[in-house]
């Protein structure tokens, strides 16, 4: 009998064909299962080198053994063919079936060793677009812009942007609105960014801020820049489309480095079920990247924030608002209408509480009412939600914006950013917490996480540079703001600030000078005294214009230094007019303007009060003010610099240079490049008037003269 006859009688070629077709199901529900359930890639190795070992004993048992209804026994061997062959038949079969055996385990050795051993697959070319998801125009490569700047004429080179290391981490595109009717663009702001809140829960995982997902959308960057600008793995790009009751959202998941598409989906919904579409992205992202969540973290995206969907889109009208941070009445407006419809909905109640907050941080609460509906919001999210992470946020936003007390504000977002690493807000409280309790080096720390969340904000950015130059590290300093200013063209307060970094640690007063003219209106009075110090008083009088907007606390400020750089110029008459035109308006306005102002406030408010009798002469009014500002309670080291240094000019104008140097070199506490010699040495005729019959201040002048050996 032939070797394929002695085959197909013993049954093999049929248990290979069924163990194949097995072995076939078996690997493809492994390929769909084990990731799922969080099991390594070694685990598939480890299933398909058990197949294949598999398949040769499987044919050997086929061989040697057959099934009966009396059970496993072994295969008899063949009838002989012919009597002559009779003798032979048993040792010959006997050898083959050695030899089928030794042969099919060699292979399947062979096979399964093959398989761990194999080499590296390359990575593919990148697969076209899934049906799902719309085709993506892949902008091109763009450089960052430069700023066009003072700089230029110093031949000072902006240092290049330093790649980021990318880390496991998200960065959520803006989410494009494809409903035809354009007034749902909210909805698809909304649901970006609780799709972006919703992945920021995840603790392993790095997500960008929505400030600067909003601003680095706008950069025509392709996605591998995008991704090594913003120091992250994965960008997730999506859609948003709406009509009517049904809403469909798609989105892809693209590996960066290779600009490959990962993961894509749509999701066809109900309106209603917006939040499980959030919660299952969230938990796909999750799994593609290979992150465990934790039963908290798990529990946390199950939740949904309310059951009324009118409340909803109010509340997503109210992000939509929240974007330029500058309408918090509008926001108000529309969160309180959604706490009417769902009394229950605790991210409306927190957002609220933070706007009311911020009306009242921003001085802009004259009677009161903005802080009580504060507390109140604070109080009760405290009483009904006490376990919820949402609690100690608004607990925190209530130390800071409204108690100013930075000590707890900061204790309470510490705790809070295990349950929100990824929150943007929690990481500005802290940074700037330190900041406002001198605590420089815990400052610096807590500025640059804040930059690693929200790399495209140039608040983050500042606190990075202003932090380096409290610890009088200059030239880190303008470092980072070099780089603040390539990111942030569009803003000359960064000008200001490379250049003001310059003056203090190199002492080139031209940095300064080259600005005269251009700066905002925060930068305008440094750059008079500048002006001034370098002896041109008329240029100095014209950066320091009339405000257009009336007059208010701001043109104050202006028409006081206007007053002390007339009288420093002995020019007595004009310096008078302007004195009491501000004295004037603080007299008919000053307690209303004060009362408005947060506590942290009222000090540097009342010293500027004390400076501006003193200017017009008014010598009993300005020390009542002085008074006044001196006994406040010192809440914030930024405040304290700003209420000494007003205290300074009221005392030199009142001829006690004394006290003003002392008030001056108490301020450098808090400001150390208020004392860096490159400033005294730049302002030295200005400080030459305001303080020069102090003998401390001529004996620190005279060592640092000596220091230059002049």
């Amino acid at each position: 009998m032939s070797l394929i006859a002695e085959l197909k009688r013993r049954k093999v070629v049929r248990v290979a064909v069924v163990y194949a077709a097995t072995a076939f199901a078996v690997l493809q529900g492994a390929d769909i299962m084990l990731p799922r359930m969080g099991v390594p890639d070694w685990g598939m190795n480890l299933v398909v080198a058990l197949t294949v070992l598999g398949f040769p004993i499987a044919l050997v048992l086929a061989w040697a053994l057959e099934l009966t209804p009396e059970g496993l026994r072994v295969t008899p061997t063949a009838a002989p063919e012919a009597s002559a062959d009779s003798a032979s038949t048993p040792a010959l079969l006997g050898k083959r079936t050695l030899a089928v055996a030794a042969g099919l385990l060699l292979l399947g050795i062979g096979l399964g060793a093959g398989w761990f051993l194999r080499p590296p697959v390359p990575p593919a070319d990148p697969p076209s677009d899934p049906p799902a998801v719309a085709e993506r125009a892949a902008p091109a490569r763009a450089t960052v812009p430069q700023a066009e700047n003072a700089a230029a004429t110093e031949n000072q080179p902006v240092p290049e942007l330093a790649a980021e290391p990318l880390a496991r981490g998200v960065a959520v595109l803006p989410f494009e609105n494809l409903s035809e009717d354009p007034a749902n663009a909210f909805f698809a702001g909304g649901v970006h960014e609780e799709v972006l809140t919703s992945l920021s829960l995840i603790a392993d995982l790095r997500v960008i801020s929505r400030t600067s997902m909003l601003r680095i959308a706008e950069s025509q960057l392709d996605v591998p820049a995008m991704a090594q600008r913003l120091g992250v793995s994965h960008v997730l790009e999506g859609s948003v489309r709406r009509a009517g009751n049904r809403v469909r959202v798609t989105v892809q998941l693209i590996d960066a480095a290779r600009d490959e598409h990962l993961w894509a989906e749509n999701y066809d919904r109900e309106l209603d079920d917006i939040f499980a579409i959030q919660s299952d992205i969230a938990r796909a992202i999750a799994e593609q990247l290979r992150i465990e969540l934790s039963p908290r973290e798990a529990e946390a995206l199950a939740e949904r924030p309310t059951e009324n969907s009118q409340a909803h889109d109010l509340y997503l009208r109210a992000l939509d608002r929240r974007r330029g941070f500058d309408d918090w009445r509008a926001q108000i407006a529309l969160l309180e209408q959604a706490l009417v419809l769902d009394p229950d909905f605790l991210q409306a109640r927190l957002m609220l509480a933070e706007a009311h907050g911020r009306i009242f941080w921003d001085g802009e609460d004259t009677a009161g009412s903005h802080v009580a509906r504060t507390r109140e919001l604070v109080e009760e999210i405290s009483r009904r939600w006490p376990d919820r992470p949402e609690a100690r946020l608004a607990q925190a936003i209530y130390l800071y914006l409204v108690e100013s007390d930075y000590a707890a504000a900061l204790e309470v977002c510490q705790d809070v950013l295990s349950l929100r690493p990824n929150d943007a807000w929690v990481h500005s409280c802290i940074a700037a917490s330190h900041k406002r309790l001198n605590q420089r080096e815990e400052n610096l720390v807590a500025a640059r996480r804040w930059v690693e969340i929200d790399p495209e904000n140039g608040g983050a950015w500042f606190e990075v540079s202003n932090a380096l130059a409290q610890l009088g590290r200059g030239e880190e300093a303008i470092e980072a703001v070099e780089r603040a200013r390539a990111l942030f063209p569009e803003q000359p307060f960064f000008d200001f600030w490379r250049a003001f970094y310059v003056l203090a640690f190199r002492g080139d007063i031209q940095s300064i000078l080259a600005l005269a003219g251009r700066a905002n209106e925060i930068t305008n009075s440094f750059i008079a005294e500048v002006l001034f110090a370098s002896g041109d008083v008329e240029r100095a009088l014209t950066v320091l214009a009339p405000a257009a907007g009336g007059y208010d606390l701001e043109a104050v400020h202006d028409d006081l230094l206007r007053a002390e750089l007339l009288i420093y110029a002995e020019r007595g008459e004009e310096a008078r007019s302007h004195a009491r035109r501000a004295y004037d308006y603080l007299e008919d306005r000053g307690e209303t303007e004060f009362a408005a102002l947060p506590p942290r406030g009222r000090g540097a408010a009342y010293a500027l009060a004390a400076a501006v009798a003193a200017a017009a002469g008014e010598r009993q009014s300005a020390a009542e003010w002085s008074r006044r500002a001196q006994s406040e309670p010192r809440l914030d080291t930024t405040e304290d610099r700003s209420r000494l240094a007003e205290l300074a000019r009221a005392a030199s104008l009142l001829g006690d240079h004394d006290a003003a140097w002392a008030h001056y070199t108490d301020a450098g506490k808090f400001h150390v490049m208020m004392m860096t010699p490159g400033l005294l040495r730049a302002l030295r005729p200005l400080h030459e008037a305001r303080f020069g019959q102090s003998a401390a201040y001529q004996a620190h002048m005279a060592g640092l003269d000596s220091e230059d050996g002049t």
